[in-house]
């Protein structure tokens, strides 16, 4: 379809100066999602919840909070861009649709579902912004103490030998047991949890799907509707059209 000529797609609308702006948020979105989900891989797992420090209390707790933080940033985040994306896509595709796609456009924007959506989508990016700030005081804090704590006068250095009156064994002669330095009862449970949070965020992310894709195609359907009798006639008047070109050198001709 050739907008080229229609003044509600070259001038300047509301519509197309509120599309602009939520162009520019995307990019801001995905830059903190993509810094979000980092900081959540780069966030040591290795909690020990019964360990605790006299200057900071449980260090794991910091290092938990962190990770809670890094998570709802980035859900917030991806929220905001996906439904933004849904939005700015279903919205031009409706407004290219047809000669009354800039009025099912409007009416798409303005559903009550869809600002609803939308709404949540910016407050859930412009709270995240400070909830990002947040998150790097605490992963800093726990940086500064883990690296400082790292730093220790190693022990003296124990020798093991696989000798028996100084001679070499085939045969293990000394077994060492190998065990859990940390809870890994709490760390299954926790992993559990992260995972399920995910898949909630999954549901949810599918339910946004639903709903944009459920308004679109009514909104669709109602303009081919109205647009589909214009364009059957406009095609058989081009048939008729093509068919008297055809018939005409024939008469001619007899």
């Amino acid at each position: 379809m050739d907008v080229s000529n229609d003044p509600r797609f070259f001038a300047k609308n509301v519509m197309d100066k509120r599309l602009s702006a939520f162009k520019s948020l995307t990019i801001v979105s995905s830059l903190m999602f993509g810094t979000s989900v980092k900081q959540c891989f780069a966030l040591k797992k290795n909690m020990d919840f019964s360990n605790w420090e006299p200057y900071v209390g449980n260090i794991a707790i910091w290092q938990m909070v962190g990770f809670m933080m890094s998570t709802v940033v980035a859900f917030m985040c991806l929220l905001s861009l996906y439904v933004i994306a849904h939005q700015l896509f279903y919205t031009y595709r409706l407004m290219t649709a047809g000669p009354t796609g800039f009025e099912q456009a409007s009416v798409f924007y303005l559903t009550r579902v869809i600002t609803i959506w939308r709404h949540l989508a910016i407050k859930c990016l412009f709270n995240g912004l400070w909830a990002f700030m947040v998150l790097v005081g605490v992963q800093l804090f726990v940086k500064f103490y883990k690296d400082a704590d790292g730093e220790r006068l190693g022990p003296h250095m124990v020798w093991a030998m696989n000798l028996v009156n100084g001679t070499s064994q085939d045969h293990k002669v000394i077994s060492l047991d190998h065990h859990h330095m940390l809870d890994m009862t709490t760390h299954a449970i926790l992993g559990y949890v992260v995972f399920f949070c995910f898949m909630c965020g999954f549901a949810l992310l599918s339910y946004i799907r639903y709903t944009h894709l459920k308004v679109f195609r009514d909104n669709y359907s109602s303009i081919k509707a109205m647009t589909d009798p214009i364009q059957r006639n406009a095609k058989e008047m081009s048939q008729r059209s093509s068919l008297q070109h055809i018939s005409m050198p024939m008469s001619l001709n007899q």
